[in-house]
């Protein structure tokens, strides 16, 4: 079972690799970070196809995921500190990340990055999925806090970050007790309006029967959203976007062992239900602030690329609203070292399009990575 080391204490991370791409030295390099419950197994259907694209792909299993380090006592307490323990911890988990990918490449060669009359090749380029994005971005807002020779390894090969499919699942303060009770949700450190339907607030659900409950709602196909620029509240909700009957949730077409060998339940109350209840909003907001239009100069020429899917759940469609909001309110300040970020929707796609389509997503890789 292959892990990676990421920090001095004996922490690691566990990950899958499809290897180098044969007769390439110029191959782009992949990884991808998953989201909640469901663990990187969720990305095993891209592997069989990293060949015929040309991609070299590395799945990473998160903290407390199989495979990688559970948290420790104190990081959880940490997970439940004021705003600066919080930030703290957070600042941790992007270190990890960079120290992954500082290990990667330099344990496995992977070609650096390239560009020649202005087109790229080679270098890695980081896809985090759904409630991945917390440490995808926490890794871009702290990278001018990391040591300098690791920001000096990571900018020959760093290419691009693409935050897939951005959910809206951060909790304030008040229900730090009890997270399956009513919780106020956030999108990104904002609001979200009280017409997304989340099964974390839905009180009918008993919290045994909450992580069911969210596989099946997270991977149902919903009523397609055309255009976010002028998304309002009212189009979120279930009446205005029903689920498609047409089409199984990803879930419930999976069979019994396939379930197993890519979701991790209990995970919600080890420590996932405990972070994603507990760290501030405005904290998100801030990293992703920090990932896209304050830079502080480090890594500028590594762009991000949003996705979001037109037939998944309506936070992340309301969250690439208010991410978009927030690029063109400040395209003209010029007081920041920003990131170019680009926007595209993936059309007629859930929340786990790489599952139930994963030649389209391969494809979406080779064009935006």
């Amino acid at each position: 079972m292959p892990t990676a080391p990421v920090d001095d204490h004996g922490t690691v991370l566990y990950y899958e690799d499809t290897g180098p791409v044969a007769g390439s030295d110029s191959y782009v390099t992949a990884v991808l970070i998953h989201g909640l419950i469901y663990h990187g197994g969720v990305f095993h259907p891209l592997l069989p196809l990293a060949e015929k694209y040309g991609i070299r792909l590395v799945i990473v299993n998160w903290r407390d995921y199989p495979g990688s380090s559970p948290y420790t006592p104190p990081e959880i307490a940490a997970f439940q500190g004021d705003y600066q323990t919080q930030a703290s911890i957070m600042e941790d988990q992007g270190r990890q990340i960079a120290k992954f990918l500082e290990w990667f490449v330099t344990k496995h060669k992977v070609p650096q990055l390239r560009v020649i009359d202005g087109k790229k090749s080679g270098g890695l380029s980081v896809l985090a999925w759904s409630l991945g994005n917390v440490f995808l971005l926490a890794f871009l807002a702290y990278a001018h806090k990391l040591e300098e020779k690791t920001k000096s390894v990571l900018e020959k090969y760093l290419r691009s970050a693409i935050v897939f499919g951005q959910q809206c699942l951060s909790f304030q303060e008040d229900s730090l007790t009890d997270p399956y009770v009513d919780p106020p949700v956030k999108a990104l450190g904002k609001p979200i309006p009280k017409e997304c339907y989340v099964p974390f607030e839905d009180p009918t659900i008993k919290p045994e029967a909450l992580a069911e409950a969210f596989l099946v709602w997270v991977s149902t196909y919903y009523t397609p959203i055309s255009d976010i620029t002028n998304l309002t509240t009212s189009d979120l909700s279930m009446q205005a976007r029903p689920a498609d009957l047409k089409r199984l949730p990803t879930i419930l077409q999976m069979s019994q062992e396939q379930r197993e060998a890519v979701t991790d339940v209990p995970v919600l109350f080890r420590s996932a239900g405990i972070y994603l209840a507990s760290i501030h909003p405005d904290l998100f907001w801030q990293h992703f602030m920090g990932s896209v239009l304050d830079t502080k100069g480090v890594w500028p020429d590594m762009n991000v690329v949003l996705l979001w899917c037109d037939s998944a759940i309506s936070e992340t469609a309301w969250g690439a609203k208010v991410m978009a909001d927030a690029l063109k309110e400040h395209e003209t300040k010029s007081e920041t070292v920003k990131r170019r970020t680009d926007m595209y929707k993936i059309e007629n796609a859930n929340h786990l399009v790489h599952w139930d389509d994963p030649e389209r997503m391969m494809h979406i890789l080779t064009v935006h990575a």
